[in-house]
């Protein structure tokens, strides 16, 4: 890709944000993202083996586990409100 002499000059003058506020700003929410997922699997999964562990057998680990999964999303989505105010 061609940039006109114009565009350069534009590039150059704002090159975007400083490395910190990229860090808050943008590269945190795709971590905060990454991190929730691994949460939201992780939490039923343990709960799923431990009963297995223990020799429970039956629907109450998958029930535990649907209850969570709501509680849980909404409980990181009020962190993320409150982390990212802005994008509310």
């Amino acid at each position: 890709m061609r940039y006109t002499n114009e565009e350069r000059q534009k590039l150059i003058d704002d090159p975007g944000l400083p490395w910190k506020k990229w860090f808050r700003y943008v590269l945190f929410k795709y971590w905060y993202a990454f991190f929730c997922l691994l949460i939201d699997i992780g939490i039923p999964i343990q709960y799923i083996e431990n009963y297995e562990l223990i020799g429970n057998s039956g629907y109450w680990p998958m029930i535990a586990s649907l209850v969570s999964v709501p509680f849980l999303i909404t409980v990181e989505a009020l962190l993320y409100k409150k982390l990212f105010p802005k994008e509310f």
